[in-house]
């Protein structure tokens, strides 16, 4: 499974394409504001794994933590007294102990392979949150039972007017329930797009997709990029190796959001 800095390609890619995401893939309204309503009052100094720019001012105090020096000049919003980015790897915080009181981040743990790195990533989290903090991670979790293409076909046949990134997502998420492990690589959903939509030309026809897209579905087509998708069993048992509690709360109501819920995480794991 590559790891997150082998997708180097990957996300040069989608910096240039960001500002034209949408729901579910970008949390655009209204997940920010469901976001803040997590967030317990008098929260001040939040880490956001990633550049989210919907959530630069989340918080009175922001602090954004990305690996990628290209998502961080062209996603970014720029930094200001309240907020900045950081280059780094979440999986080895250049933060210190109890630093923050909350931290979050936005479909950003879908870049780690699953087990070990998300939980190398969920100690770190727990290392620089303050004792009483909290995480809020929106996450993509697989379902239980493994859809069939019938299911897929209906979804794609039925985005007209909609954006093409709820499909791109869905069909990653496909291919992960088919290869039985949480982790795939981008190239698997687009074979699995490919499978289920031989005519790429009627799908788009039908759901009045212009160029631009076209262009984002086919985002994966090659790609290496790592992607994890766990079922909700297997996050809790790796989130409560460093965390006391774990709770999955609505992120909103929008298409495809009852598969990313907001993961939120408590306390430090007993021993």
């Amino acid at each position: 499974m590559p790891a997150i800095t082998e997708s180097t390609q990957h996300f040069a890619a989608l910096a240039a394409v960001w500002s034209q995401l949408q729901l579910p893939l970008r949390p655009r309204e209204p997940v920010p504001t469901r976001l803040r309503a997590v967030l317990p009052k008098g929260v001040k100094d939040v880490l956001v794994l990633g550049v989210t720019p919907d959530y630069a001012d989340i918080a009175p105090d922001v602090t954004a933590l990305d690996w990628s020096e290209g998502m961080i000049a062209h996603v970014w919003p720029g930094d200001t007294e309240t907020r900045r980015a950081v280059q780094g790897d979440w999986r080895d915080m250049p933060f210190e102990d109890a630093q923050f009181d909350a931290v979050v981040g936005d479909n950003s743990l879908a870049f780690l392979p699953f087990p070990d790195q998300i939980g190398r990533a969920f100690a770190q989290v727990r290392r620089v949150l303050r004792p009483e903090g909290l995480a809020v991670f929106r996450m993509f979790l697989a379902p239980d039972q493994q859809p069939g293409d019938a299911d897929l076909v209906r979804f794609g046949r039925a985005l007209k007017g909609r954006s093409s990134d709820a499909l791109r997502w869905r069909v990653a998420m496909q291919a992960a329930c088919e290869a039985a492990t949480p982790n795939v690589i981008a190239d698997d959903g687009w074979r699995v797009f490919q499978r289920a939509f031989p005519d790429m030309a009627s799908l788009v026809e039908g759901n009045e997709w212009g160029a631009d897209e076209v262009r984002r579905l086919a985002l994966f087509d090659g790609s290496t990029m790592a992607l994890s998708f766990p079922t909700r069993a297997e996050l809790a048992r790796v989130a409560l190796q460093h965390f006391a509690t774990l709770e999955l709360l609505s992120s909103g109501s929008y298409l495809m959001a009852e598969d990313a819920p907001f993961v939120v995480m408590r306390g430090s794991a007993a021993g």
